[in-house]
């Protein structure tokens, strides 16, 4: 007999539906540092980028209950290696584990945002500083050629001006040979896709703020102003954490000096 569902249990006919390019860059960042190839991976890590996509675009929503039974029966595997690409959700923190309910889709809250845009905003800088130092040219024909994409896509959807930006951060982050920081700052891209995508759904005009700080980083990139590139990097990413909690309902702390927002 079917199980019944309940407001816990998803829809998982959604991991049916046929990838799109946003789904297919989800699953390079779930994958980051394997070699496989998409024929060649193994399942749980098939199961855990496929799972990941529908996570982080909403179609599975915060706090539904993931039940290996009702994965494996829908996408005909066994319960092992479900089992397993939850473990893998569990370590990117799409996916959290409780006693007597099992795998659960993690709702984010705004003291979690704070912590996750502290990291990302100590590592991206990071990052920056050293591209500027060692590959400056190289990151400013990265930033050209992405932030000319962004300008097309803005106007088309928020998932394609999404998909974009994560193309460009992923693209800066292969700029570096520092494979330690960037590990670390594509290990939490999903959960910042995740919440940016939930700001920009709520706030569609914030697109328009995001684009100006693309930009703004751009031209400083291009000058090799190193303290304005640094400082434009931290205004987006401050932007991007406070617009995520606003849509969340959360409190956003006010920016000093009253600074305008710019999404990230």
């Amino acid at each position: 007999m079917a199980r019944q569902k309940t407001q816990e249990l998803p829809d998982l006919s959604v991991l049916l539906a046929p990838k799109d390019q946003l789904m297919l860059a989800v699953e390079d960042a779930v994958l980051r540092g394997q070699e496989w190839t998409r024929t060649s991976m193994p399942v749980a890590a098939q199961l855990a980028a496929r799972i990941a996509g529908a996570i982080t675009l909403n179609h599975i929503e915060a706090g539904k209950r993931l039940l290996e039974t009702e994965i494996g029966e829908v996408l005909h595997v066994s319960r092992a290696p479900v089992r397993e690409a939850l473990r893998i959700l569990e370590r990117d923190g799409l996916v959290e584990f409780e006693a007597r309910r099992g795998a659960i889709v993690t709702q984010p809250d705004a003291r979690e945002l704070r912590d996750i845009f502290a990291v990302r905003t100590v590592l991206y800088i990071a990052l920056l500083k050293e591209l500027m130092e060692e590959r400056p040219a190289e990151l400013g024909k990265l930033f050209d050629v992405h932030v000319k994409a962004l300008e097309r896509k803005m106007d088309e959807s928020i998932d394609a001006y999404l998909l974009e930006s994560f193309i460009l951060n992923f693209a800066v982050f292969d700029l570096s040979g520092n494979h330690l920081l960037t590990d670390m700052l594509k290990s939490i891209s999903l959960r910042v896709l995740r919440y940016n995508r939930m700001a920009f759904s709520a706030f569609p005009e914030t697109i328009g703020q995001s684009i100006k700080g693309w930009r703004e980083l751009r031209r400083a990139i291009a000058a090799q102003d190193h303290p304005r590139v640094l400082k434009w990097a931290e205004v987006r990413m401050s932007a991007s954490r406070d617009n995520a909690i606003r849509a969340i309902g959360g409190a956003a702390p006010e920016a000093k000096g009253k600074r305008k927002t710019v999404a990230a």
